[in-house]
């Protein structure tokens, strides 16, 4: 476990007014231990995200844009044939009584802690010694309902055979619109840092907000071979979502916006940079469920917030080099889109014990399912001491898994599907507004 010893001079410059408790941290060798006695808001000040450059594309956004949405064609009508395809064992039905299930014992933190122990049991013996399908598929449900479709760009080369044209044609280009987005995202976050929730039943990790482990540690920000803390946790971007327990009352933006001086324009600069990834995506979606990218994206139309937001759905969580518990996501609308940007990582595999399939889940994966529906579980990550290449160096992206999860909240959809493109900023979510001179 690295260890750093904090000078006092250190702690009074950076830390005032913050005091430390009755132990004197100054005269001890500093634990990034996630047990360590420390005030938490000491760690967070020297645990920090390294600023990553502004992506420059040529052109303006919507060229920009138009020229991913038709690679993304392209790409997909080479992938048609070339997609692995077969039915779980499991009925609609059958996922829904799953749900059914976990929504009851949620009121009893007992019941669901049997429930969840259940679950990772029966995951664990069902992969112990399974390989990871790292081929692009599509599953169904045995009553034939398409559940999940997962677009695995670059697979390892021995195990690629029957997709190997496909999965190449589009492992090039689409990296280069994920590795901006990485870029676009970790500057983001080294503007609003993401954060552990309280409570936080879906992802596993630290009782703090920092990265610990060996493969959580970055090289070359602080001098050669320094190891340095970095914030992990989680950050949601929602254009307009209900307060918890109000599911009625007025809409609003997630607390990112408002988190400081230069949230909102960061917010904007992110959406801006990762247009191109952004707009790849949605044509994925559109392409795999077409029927629900026309629902969710009238919706999201109604409540966008920033110009350059793209895509079927209105909320975003970045999940940062955390990974995850057993768990499904019993607040979202539809099919939920994964993309896991293209950084260095190795290892940690997305495990679907339902459907019975434990993916790949590799650096530029895209997997679109209804996970609503769906008990699913993400792997810790294993790092190993190599040398990065050097795009990553150029481009100053530190290792670990980097997700971006964009999802639609029922309770955002019901309030939009029935408006019409621009009622958020119009109405200010419904709010009564007066026309006329003042």
């Amino acid at each position: 476990m690295p260890k750093v010893t904090i000078k006092a001079d250190d702690v009074v410059s950076e830390l005032t007014p913050i005091k430390p408790r009755s132990h004197d941290i100054t005269k001890r060798p500093f634990d990034w231990s996630p047990d360590a006695p420390y005030d938490t808001r000491l760690l967070m000040t020297y645990a920090k995200i390294p600023f990553a450059p502004r992506v420059h594309f040529k052109g303006s956004p919507e060229a920009a844009e138009t020229k991913a949405r038709k690679h993304a064609q392209v790409v997909l009508q080479k992938y048609k044939d070339s997609v692995l395809e077969y039915n779980a064992s499991l009925t609609l039905d059958d996922l829904d009584s799953n749900k059914k299930r976990m929504l009851a014992a949620r009121h009893d933190d007992k019941a669901w802690e049997t429930l969840r122990s259940s679950v990772a049991k029966r995951r664990e013996l069902m992969f112990a010694n399974k390989s990871p399908n790292p081929y692009s598929t599509r599953i169904y449900t045995s009553d034939n309902h398409k559940i999940l479709s997962a677009f695995q760009y670059a697979p390892p080369e021995p195990l690629v055979t029957e997709n190997r044209a496909a999965s190449k044609s589009g492992a090039r280009q689409h990296e280069n619109y994920g590795l901006c987005q990485a870029q676009a995202t970790q500057r983001l976050l080294s503007l609003i840092h993401p954060e552990k929730y309280e409570g936080d039943r879906r992802h596993a990790g630290q009782n703090i907000s920092l990265q610990t482990s060996n493969y959580h540690t970055h090289y070359g920000w602080n001098g050669k071979d320094k190891k340095t803390a970095e914030r992990c946790g989680i950050r949601h971007i929602s254009s307009g979502w209900c307060q918890q327990g109000h599911p009625y009352q007025y809409m609003s933006t997630s607390g990112a916006f408002k988190e400081n001086t230069q949230a909102t324009p960061a917010i904007e600069d992110w959406y801006k940079d990762s247009i191109q990834c952004n707009a790849y995506l949605d044509e994925v979606f559109k392409h795999e469920f077409p029927e629900w990218w026309n629902k969710l994206t009238a919706a999201q139309k109604a409540g966008k917030w920033t110009k350059y937001e793209i895509g079927p759905h209105n909320t975003k969580a970045i999940i940062y080099k955390k990974h995850s518990t057993d768990h499904i996501d019993e607040g979202d609308i539809g099919p939920t889109m994964l993309h896991v940007l293209p950084t260095q990582q190795h290892g940690g595999y997305l495990e679907l014990v339902d459907l019975e399939t434990r993916l790949y889940y590799c650096p530029g994966s895209i997997v679109i399912g209804f996970f609503g529906l769906l008990w699913h579980f993400v792997t810790e990550v294993t790092h190993r001491n190599i040398e990065a290449p050097q795009k990553y160096k150029d481009s100053k992206l530190t290792p670990g898994r980097v997700t971006v999860v964009s999802y639609f909240p029922k309770t955002s959809f019901n309030q939009l599907y029935d408006k019409p493109p621009g009622w958020a900023r119009e109405t200010m979510w419904g709010r009564e507004i007066v026309s006329g001179e003042c």
